[in-house]
């Protein structure tokens, strides 16, 4: 059964790629991302992967080569990665996908199972991969630990390109890591959430005591105020409100360590002596946002040298440094939180989900509203902690359903309705204006900026997602990442294009200004000139007035 699971976690992974993609893209899995889970404990998985088309088969593809390590295992077809990592990962089924096979039930010791291939054959846009994993103990061991209870296999495809393009810059946009709620149920116990940062609990990173020794040198950076009076990472027995967990801390010493394999031991980004003006680093004054910027730049540049270090401080969660005053842009919010209003009214399951919660707690259903207790729920879950319970009952998954299930219809409804789509557009223009900038001086070939990090917040990267045009994007998960890679063209130096990857899939022709580029040309990325003309003039053309700048969108009358 253990196999039979993991295969699960496979098909169902594959299915949602293929519902992403209208071209061949593959997911990047990090620990913790898709559930609870995390760490990196070792699997030992002998591969070997054809891919079977009607016609040809996709660029870049051959048979897997494995390596073996005792913290990963990863196979690599030219520049796509096969990783395997201990995570918990949550999918749903789909027709899409499906076992090609019956597997030997295998399992848990590795000793004496039966081992052997095991098929899957799934659709990844428009082509058909047959995916063959022979499962087995490390070369030279007849016993040893096989896919466990929490791994998963996963695809990057991050950093791809053809042979004759260069990598020019890297821009990240990151949502903190797991953390502490913001707010308890109230006349509820404190979730008991340890926040330090400890080597022998799950989920550990191979790098995390190095980590927390590296911070403990942090004084000698450079931090833009307030910034400099924030812990460097957390520390608490038990967390304080909106601390980052350990979880959290893994999940971007993860995601540094993903771009690190792709952006500089493959691709070359910066020198070995790179210099301050190099790297872009900017963060909320928040201490989880910083702390997951500063995990995910330890696991990029491992023992970096804090004397080269300096972050930013954004005063705003829209990180629109001195163009935050747009009157518009909150009427667009007031009208969207409008339409929540009336969702939720309409809502009678819902309405009852809460008065039954309150009743429980001992307290009005308004109080209980304001207090937004999915967001305790949903820490409550996924560190496995139980829901409170009183007198009177408890408050049990049922809760946890409901109020899940209309989170999932409003975002679909916010797509429909597109009054967050005026806001997205006006909220995004000043970050996505200042990633132009920073591209265009690259593509003259300044060699400054080359990597960008923005550590910031849900509320951040979902109007990003939103005014690209990307209305199949899920709501930014805790250590969710939106990556814009700039590159050139070594055969026409003049030429430069980018690529936009979220969560790891290539989104890039998802987006309202490549999807018809897409159509027209078989270049595997977008024009820079593209997206500088959305950003520059079409954002203002989709808010459907005159406007041809962002200070005459803001100050425009009415909507």
């Amino acid at each position: 059964m253990l196999f039979r699971n993991r295969f699960v976690l496979l098909l169902a992974l594959a299915a949602l790629l293929a519902f992403v993609s209208l071209s061949l893209q593959f997911c990047e899995c990090v620990a913790g991302l898709a559930g609870p889970g995390g760490g990196t404990d070792a699997a030992f998985v002998h591969a070997s992967a054809q891919p079977l088309t009607q016609t040809a088969p996709p660029p870049g593809f051959g048979v897997l080569k494995a390596e073996g390590s005792t913290q990963r295992t990863f196979w690599e077809v030219d520049h796509v990665e096969l990783l395997v990592l201990d995570e918990e990962a949550r999918g749903e089924r789909s027709e899409h996908a499906e076992r090609q096979d019956k597997p030997r039930q295998l399992g848990g010791s590795g000793a004496g199972e039966e081992l052997g291939p095991r098929l899957l054959l799934f659709e990844v846009g428009s082509w058909h991969l047959q995916l063959q994993l022979f499962v087995g103990p490390p070369e030279g061991q007849r016993d040893g630990p096989l896919l466990g209870d929490n791994q998963t296999v996963c695809f990057s495809l991050a950093g791809h390109a053809p042979h004759h393009f260069k990598l020019v810059s890297v821009h990240v946009f990151i949502r903190h890591g797991d953390r502490y709620p913001l707010y308890v149920i109230p006349k509820t116990k404190r979730p008991e959430i340890d926040c330090t940062l400890v080597a022998n609990r799950k989920p550990y990173h191979p790098k995390l005591e190095a980590f927390v020794s590296h911070m403990s040198k942090g004084p000698g950076a450079s931090f833009e105020s307030p910034l400099h009076s924030l812990p460097l990472y957390p520390s608490h027995q038990l967390c304080e409100m909106g601390e980052l967990t350990q979880t959290g801390v893994v999940q971007h010493l993860q995601n540094g360590q993903l771009l690190r394999d792709v952006y500089l031991k493959k691709h070359k980004l910066l020198p070995s002596d790179w210099s301050t003006k190099q790297l872009h680093l900017e963060t909320t004054g928040k201490s989880r946002t910083l702390q997951s910027g500063l995990a995910l730049l330890y696991g990029f540049l491992p023992d970096f040298d804090w004397k080269k270090i300096y972050f930013r401080h954004q005063p705003s969660a829209l990180f629109c440094s001195g163009s935050c005053y747009c009157p518009l842009r909150n009427q667009y919010l007031e009208k969207e939180q409008r339409r929540q209003y009336l969702l939720r009214l309409k809502n009678m399951q819902l309405e009852r989900t809460y008065e039954e919660m309150a009743r429980i707690v001992d307290t009005s259903s308004k109080q209980l509203r304001a207090a937004n207790p999915i967001d305790a729920m949903l820490c409550l879950f996924c560190h496995n902690v139980s829901f409170p319970c009183t007198r009177n009952g408890c408050v049990n998954m049922e809760h946890f359903k409901v109020i899940k299930r209309h989170q999932i219809e409003d975002e679909r409804e916010r797509q429909e309705k597109k009054l967050y789509l005026g806001y997205a557009l006006l909220g995004a223009h000043p970050i996505l204006n200042q990633t132009v900038g920073r591209m265009r001086r690259a593509a003259e070939g300044r060699k400054e900026e080359l990597f960008a990090l923005s550590s910031a917040h849900d509320v951040t990267l979902a109007p990003i997602l939103s005014a690209l045009g990307l209305t199949e994007a899920r709501f930014p998960r805790f250590a969710a990442r939106l990556i814009f890679e700039l590159w050139q063209d070594r055969e026409k130096p003049g030429e430069h294009s980018v690529r936009i990857l979220y969560d790891g899939v290539d989104v890039t022709f998802h987006t309202s200004f490549c999807q018809d580029h897409h159509k027209r040309s078989p270049k595997p990325m977008c024009p820079l000139e593209n997206f500088v003309r959305f950003v520059k003039r079409d954002m203002f053309v989709a808010l459907g007035s005159g406007s041809t700048n962002y200070y005459d969108a803001c100050h425009r009358e009415g909507s």
